[in-house]
């Protein structure tokens, strides 16, 4: 499967709002708790929240820091 071009841009950062948190979260979640019972609940709920939350605010600030390191690399 192949994505059109026009979309690598929002694909991309729906990836990131996957990846990210998934990773962040887990992170966050064994500081906290550390290997218990509610890890895994706890987790995947943050983990949802931080997605949902992560995705418009990879839209809006993505295009603001590519121009940033445009300026500062080139």
């Amino acid at each position: 499967m192949k994505i059109d071009k026009r979309h690598a841009g929002l694909f991309s950062a729906f990836l990131m709002a996957i990846i990210l948190p998934f990773f962040m979260t887990l992170v966050v979640s064994l500081v906290n708790l550390g290997f218990s019972d509610h890890l895994l609940g706890a987790w995947m709920r943050t983990w949802g929240i931080a997605a949902l939350a992560a995705f418009p605010l990879i839209l809006i600030f993505q295009p603001l820091i590519k121009r940033l390191v445009g300026r500062l690399v080139g």
